[in-house]
């Protein structure tokens, strides 16, 4: 150990910390002996070889610790809007019976009675009733500090790329939309910043999203999220669905998106 801490040295905030840490052949531990405080913390490590005359490299880092607020819901769901069961008032009800923080009602939106072939609904605006009936419910079920509602909805494709849930926008799309395929709705939603989307339930049954293809650095804004697991994998059967590989597969394509 004598030997190993020689050819080291751990720097936490500028200050050298190498005499209270234990290093090994393997690595290299210091646990600071009180709590660090809330903001950003640098830390820098030192190290030579020991060949006749010693190399050293240098590796510096930060991280921050603050506080983190732990949140509970659900942000995939559907109810008689679409192929659930139960009203959207009765799912917000639900979810506040049952205790959680929040909870999206998140119906298929070519099951909107203002969906059609030959209606052009986008983002910016939506012909349905029932759309627009979602998001009244959703904002009477709103409790500040204690329940968020959340009305949003899911971009499907029939034998398609996959499911896309997409939150914070005045209207919907849907995929009787002429010609809206994977590469045309993410470039649609790229043009509302403020939207937020989930790729769900990734894999063999729903798709892959052409294995994450289309990425671009626009559409990676606004797609913030994967499921990586979800209720049901045959649908109708109960079950838990995991996806966490696809996870990865996401990540290594380049979209920057967090687990749900």
């Amino acid at each position: 150990r004598g030997e190993g801490r020689s050819n080291s040295q751990w720097n936490v905030d500028g200050v050298d910390v190498t005499a209270h840490a234990t290093v090994t052949a393997s690595g290299i531990r210091y646990e600071p002996a009180t709590d660090l405080s809330k903001r950003v913390h640098t830390v820098q490590l030192s190290v030579a070889n020991t060949a006749a005359t010693p190399q050293t490299t240098t590796v510096s880092w930060s991280f921050t610790i603050g506080d983190f607020n732990i949140y509970f819901g659900g942000l995939h769901s559907h109810t008689n809007l679409s192929d659930g069961q139960g009203t959207p008032q009765e799912a917000y009800d639900t979810g506040k019976a049952a205790g959680v923080d929040f909870m999206a009602v998140t119906d298929h939106s070519n099951w909107f009675d203002g969906d059609s072939a030959t209606v052009a609904a986008n983002l910016g605006s939506g012909p349905s009733t029932e759309w627009a009936s979602l998001k009244s419910i959703a904002d009477a079920n709103n409790v500040p500090g204690d329940f968020v509602a959340i009305a949003g909805f899911e971009m499907t494709w029939s034998g398609g790329p996959g499911h896309i849930n997409t939150f914070n926008t005045v209207g919907y799309d849907t995929r009787t939309h002429k010609s809206m395929d994977l590469a045309s709705y993410y470039a649609q939603l790229a043009q509302y910043p403020a939207s937020i989307s989930q790729l769900n339930h990734p894999g063999t049954t729903f798709g892959t999203f052409d294995d994450f293809g289309h990425w671009t650095a626009e559409a990676d804004a606004v797609v913030d999220l994967v499921e990586v697991g979800n209720g049901e994998g045959v649908v109708h059967q109960s079950g838990y669905f995991a996806s966490y590989q696809y996870y990865q597969m996401a990540l290594d394509k380049g979209w920057h998106v967090a687990p749900s």
